[in-house]
């Protein structure tokens, strides 16, 4: 079946279809001679007859107006991400996600007086985590922060951006310029290398959905305030299902293939039927549009060496299995050409946290405060205590 007959037989977006894919295990074959791909009609019909899966933001999203998602990648608020990734700034970026053109130009972070002892003694931690510990303290420092009126959201939520690409960088909350000049400056990074720091914010800024996200709009649910907002999709993103299962999976193969021979690191792992991480159709059909924009800017800019080993490598892939890489793989790369060993996802994260904060700012504002109820399956109360509907909130 093709995309659009599949998709009207599960009564769903041609879009929903392409995570169906993996969600549902709903087998696809490529064409040749043509991006598109053909449908195995008994998946389609066996997943519809299961009927579609629950959907998880039902009740506390009922829409977003934040980003579109479509085989040609994200389009923030009408514009895509792959062509706005070509000129603009995150700033510009958190400008469109959050209708606050100015948010940055007003940004000025409260920092409390031990600010630089805490720093200090939070210096073994790594980046996010101690992001994560810093943020209560600027919360509590600034009493801005708490003013949760559309303007006061995003001029707060510049001053957690800063303050978290400072952390990433070792430069100041304070520094005004450009954050991917300044990132790039503070990490001592040659010319040429912002551009690819910059290309990464705004292709990571937002991708719908994902789970970091809907952590960051249930705890915006409640009313917390931008530096909540981004300690839920910190912490969130910490998961071991998150973390532990595709970030530092994709690190460690990146760092095989990097390092040793890249075909044999690939054919290592194919003959033993070892998964090959961070290569596949995670959510898009056919080839990631802002996978392949990033490994463009890094095929310009990074160490040529470490570009053939990563082609050898997606080739051998692509020839195995039709895979191709998926974004967190040039987000990987790239914090490996930026130094960040072991966090190499702490530059993207910038960009990540202008996505989180304009779901937030969109939960708290549209959306009333939601309290869902479960389905119980446990044991049932004993016959002489009957359950009493009172007392239940």
């Amino acid at each position: 079946m093709s995309a659009e007959e599949a998709a009207d037989a599960l009564g769903v977006t041609v879009t929903t279809l392409y995570a169906y894919v993996s969600r549902k295990g709903i087998r696809s074959e490529k064409q040749p001679g043509s991006k598109s791909r053909r449908y195995w009609r008994a998946d389609i019909e066996q997943a519809r007859k299961r009927g579609r899966p629950a959907d998880p933001s039902a009740g506390l999203i009922g829409s977003t107006a934040v980003t579109l998602m479509t085989p040609k990648g994200p389009f923030y608020r009408g514009v895509s991400a792959v062509e706005l990734a070509e000129t603009a700034t995150i700033e510009e970026v958190a400008g469109l996600l959050w209708n606050a053109p100015t948010a940055f130009a007003e940004a000025a972070p409260f920092l409390p007086p031990n600010y630089g002892e805490v720093l200090a003694a939070l210096g073994d931690l790594p980046r996010i985590p101690r992001a994560i510990a810093l943020f209560s303290l600027l919360e509590h420092a600034n009493p801005r922060a708490h003013d949760l009126t559309p303007q006061g959201y995003a001029r707060t939520g510049a001053e957690a951006v800063r303050c978290f690409a400072a952390l990433v960088s070792g430069g100041s909350p304070n520094d005004r310029g450009p954050i991917h000049v300044m990132l790039a400056r503070d990490l001592g990074l040659p010319t040429g290398y912002g551009d690819m720091i910059r290309r990464c914010l705004v292709l990571a800024a937002d991708h719908e959905l994902d789970p970091t996200t809907y952590a960051v709009r249930a705890a915006a649910n409640t009313g917390v305030t931008p530096y909540g907002a981004a300690m839920a999709g910190l912490v969130a993103g910490r998961g071991r299902r998150l973390h532990l299962a595709r970030a530092e999976t994709v690190s460690r193969f990146v760092e095989e293939f990097l390092t040793g021979d890249p075909r044999e690191a690939v054919l290592s792992r194919f003959r033993v039927g070892e998964p090959l991480p961070g290569f596949g159709r995670y959510l898009y059909a056919d080839k990631d549009p802002r996978a392949q924009a990033l490994i463009a800017s890094l095929e310009q800019h990074a160490p040529a060496p470490m570009m053939q080993r990563f082609r050898t490598a997606a080739d051998t892939i692509e020839d195995l299995t039709g895979a191709a890489p998926d974004f967190i793989v040039p987000t990987v790369l790239l914090g490996k050409v930026l130094g960040l060993k072991g966090e190499e996802l702490a530059v993207s994260t910038v960009g990540r946290m202008v996505g989180w904060i304009a779901h937030a700012l969109e939960q708290y504002q549209d959306n009333e405060l939601f309290r869902p109820r479960a389905s119980y399956r446990g044991p049932l109360p004993a016959r002489s205590e009957p359950a009493s509907p009172q007392g239940l909130d």
